[in-house]
């Protein structure tokens, strides 16, 4: 994966073509490398581009994998289209398929912690019809999770607390306020998720707005925001999968998050107190605003499945 513009970032992309579109993904495997893959999940409204500090890092000792979701990045934008969780979550699994990836980590951040969500729950349902019905899943499949470690993001719906930006978008309005969107409403509206001192340096905000306008991408944000409904809808289905996780799952948490820090922090652990969790000194985007610590934290926790 290239990160230095999107042009390259693009080119260096390849494309799974599915019925809604043509899917962006990025692998890195080496064939001496023996190592389980990482799977990386982005957030809203960004890209695969928001990990590249943890690609760069981990692609010497791990196998990756990423793609940008529908209606993000450098992948296909159908407009109008009913955008989905769930289908987002197909779309991963049907790159995953593709590559012929069987088991990985999975490192997914605030839209993507949903998609990631909705994931394990896809496979716990399976694993319980595979086990009533005795039948293998398909080898083309994804059969195991490794483990999952969680940045910023709506964990639990009762929680979350959407931007006044995210609001506008969701509302009547959204259409009307998506065409006026501008790089400095994008600007504002990081600035207020990023802490005040970690905030976005202009090279960030420039790529991410790029990234967000390729392909009129400002014209879907209102669809694609439907999934806070849909976190309330799946809420206690996705909760219920977490809990029955036979494998380390942890969560990484920016507190100074507005979004989604110390309260989903605290809702983490005191639902699931046995599990690992840390909170760090940065706001809703760990992996840009503190990248080094970030890393070091999901180094930590793909070796040991644990964050301390």
């Amino acid at each position: 994966m290239q990160f230095d513009s999107l042009a390259n970032y693009k080119n260096s992309a390849s494309y799974l073509h599915l019925d809604q579109g043509d899917i962006a993904y990025w692998q890195s495997k080496k064939s001496d490398l023996d190592a389980p893959y990482v799977c990386f999940v982005h957030g809203f409204p960004s890209a695969s581009w928001d990990w590249q500090h943890q690609w760069q890092a981990l692609e010497g000792n791990y196998n990756l994998i990423a793609c940008d979701l529908l209606g993000f990045g450098v992948s296909s934008k159908p407009h109008p289209h009913k955008y989905s969780v769930v289908e987002q979550a197909d779309i991963v699994l049907a790159v995953l398929a593709h590559c012929n990836i069987q088991e990985c980590h999975i490192v997914a951040h605030d839209y993507g912690v949903s998609v990631a969500q909705e994931i394990l729950s896809q496979l716990d349902q399976k694993a319980q019809v595979t086990e009533m019905s005795k039948v293998t899943s398909p080898a083309t499949a994804l059969r195991r999770i490794l483990s999952i470690c969680f940045l910023n993001g709506g964990l639990f719906a009762e929680s979350h607390r959407p931007i006044i930006t995210q609001k506008l978008l969701k509302s009547s309005i959204g259409p009307v306020f998506a065409k006026l969107m501008s790089k400095s409403t994008m600007r504002k509206g990081f600035n207020k998720v990023f802490s005040k001192h970690h905030p976005p340096s202009d090279r960030e905000i420039d790529m991410l707005w790029e990234l967000l306008h390729f392909n009129s991408g400002t014209h879907v944000l209102p669809s694609i925001l439907t999934y806070i409904d849909e976190r309330a809808v799946h809420r206690d289905k996705w909760v219920n999968s977490m809990g029955d996780a036979s494998f380390p799952i942890g969560f990484i948490n920016g507190v100074h998050d507005p979004v989604s820090g110390q309260h989903m922090l605290e809702q983490f652990m005191s639902l699931f107190p046995n599990y690992p969790s840390r909170g760090i000194d940065v706001g809703h985007y760990p992996q840009l605003e503190d990248p080094q610590l970030v890393t070091s934290l999901i180094e930590a926790f793909l070796e040991t499945g644990k964050l301390s």
